[in-house]
């Protein structure tokens, strides 16, 4: 079983007051990079495509580089909402550089020679499916010369994912065809209206809360999001898009410490973990 993995690196980082939170400082090292050595680090993954924004990308790609990270071969722009962002990079992973932008870690190395080691299309400025200013380039052997029979996406910003929550989501999607990382629900949850009014309160042992990563067979995702192009900023996680076309997905245990960074407190909480799992390692328990 062939699994890629894409983790977005492309969000506004709004409650972060102006930081971006995928660069943040997380013990010594930027918060995306924390998620991606767990990619990294899981044998189950072949490669890692990573979405930018046009503010973070040269930063992203500075820390990959730093950091050593062998299984990251492709970074590309993010789009104007997550699923766009997801869309981009799962076209990526589908090899067909007609669809969307990638910028390789070597774009300088390309030269415009269809039958040599590499090949690259014409500068895109405006305009065009997937267009954001970018060389739309491709150089063999970056990537495998096939997309990936299983996918998972994962947000940059949830830095303590670990291997073995990814190795988890790959065998229940080989299983089910789609997986989501979750935690049981603790508190009772109301769905409202307009009007802050409570319509309901659904069961509580029937509510998780979904992480990332998410996961699915690469060829189920890719054409729901195609499908779906045109309702992409409706969908706030990567699974849905799968809900809606009514393909089961099915939900397994993660862990309460895969949080995602979204304000300074969270990025706090993040690094007390780390000092914790730091201070366990090193007692040898």
């Amino acid at each position: 079983m062939s699994a890629d993995a894409v983790v977005l690196g492309a969000g506004s980082s709004a409650r972060m007051g102006g930081a971006d939170k995928l660069l943040a400082d997380l013990e010594g090292d930027p918060v995306i990079v924390w998620s991606l050595r767990a990619f990294e680090a899981c044998q189950g993954i072949r490669a890692v495509v990573v979405t930018v924004s046009e503010h973070n990308e040269t930063s992203i790609r500075e820390a990959v580089a730093q950091a050593g990270l062998a299984k990251v071969r492709a970074f590309v722009r993010g789009g104007s909402s997550r699923a766009e962002s997801v869309l981009h990079g799962l076209r990526a992973l589908d090899r067909d550089p007609r669809k969307t932008p990638v910028v390789f870690e070597d774009p300088d190395a390309l030269a415009p020679s269809p039958g040599g080691e590499g090949w690259s299309l014409p500068r895109t400025r405006s305009g065009g499916e997937g267009s954001s200013g970018l060389d739309h380039r491709v150089k063999q052997g970056s990537l495998d010369s096939e997309p990936p029979e299983y996918v998972a996406v994962h947000d940059g910003a949830r830095p303590l994912v670990t291997p073995s929550i990814i190795e988890d989501g790959l065998r229940m999607a080989r299983v089910y065809g789609a997986a989501v990382t979750a935690v049981p629900a603790t508190d009772t949850l109301k769905i409202v209206d307009r009007e802050r009014l409570v319509v309901r309160t659904p069961l509580r042992s029937s509510v998780w809360h979904a992480q990332t990563p998410q996961f699915a067979r690469f060829a189920d995702l890719l054409g729901a999001h195609e499908r779906q192009t045109a309702m992409l900023d409706l969908y706030t996680d990567d699974v849905s898009v799968l809900e809606a076309e009514g393909l089961p997905v099915r939900v397994f245990e993660g862990s309460r410490e895969n949080l995602k960074i979204t304000t300074p407190d969270d990025l706090d909480a993040a690094a007390r973990i780390v000092r914790q799992r730091r201070a366990t390692v090193g007692s040898g328990s």
